[in-house]
């Protein structure tokens, strides 16, 4: 999602939901954000949550 400051300034805004739980597992604001900083906020909530269900199989 994109949104602006008051003054104008454009912000980026990743929120990470759990679908089922409707739970926000991650909120994270930047003027910029990248696909590193997305593979970054899945490697931490994998690291400290756990692979989600549907693909622990593959382990």
């Amino acid at each position: 999602m994109v949104a602006r400051t008051e003054d104008g300034r454009a912000f980026k805004i990743l929120t990470i939901i759990d679908e089922y739980t409707r739970e926000c597992l991650a909120i994270l604001a930047r003027r910029r954000i990248t696909s590193q900083n997305v593979i970054e906020q899945l490697l931490y909530l994998f690291v400290f949550r756990g692979v989600p269900d549907a693909y622990s199989h593959l382990n």
